[in-house]
């Protein structure tokens, strides 16, 4: 299994604080005998709907010596376990969390927007300190 993200703990706290109860961590995917590891899974009710709404989270911390190594593989990993997610669970929507510090500085940057919408990458910016989501992006 591998190991967390430094912001992982942020992230789920950040969840939770949100109203979202935890009901993985890791939340694990199994696809021709390799295991794929997403950091969480998550829950949350809705009342309008009285269902409850399920959500697999990626944690990117984005510190790296290279910030577009960092998001070549959120992408990838975003795309892969989308990719086996709808195979498995298709009610269960993946989301990548990113501290908004890595939001602030790599998101500003055009071909990230244009590659987050073209893949449809959905993330939550949350303030690790705080532990609070600042903004879902869809």
């Amino acid at each position: 299994m591998p190991a967390k993200d430094i912001f992982h703990e942020a992230a789920k706290e950040a969840l939770i604080n949100d109203g979202w109860e935890i009901t993985h961590d890791p939340y694990t995917l199994q696809m021709e005998k390799h295991n794929m590891y997403i950091d969480l899974g998550a829950e949350k009710l809705i009342a309008a709907t009285k269902g409850k709404q399920k959500i697999a989270v990626e944690v990117k911390s984005l510190i790296s010596r290279s910030m577009i190594s960092a998001f070549h593989e959120l992408v990838g990993q975003f795309i892969t376990y989308s990719s086996v997610l709808k195979k498995q669970e298709s009610e269960r929507v993946l989301y990548v969390a990113i501290p908004y510090d890595g939001y602030a500085t790599l998101f500003q940057k055009d071909f990230v927007v244009d590659i987050i919408s073209e893949f449809k990458v959905r993330i939550f910016v949350f303030e690790p300190d705080d532990k609070k989501i600042l903004k879902w992006l869809k």
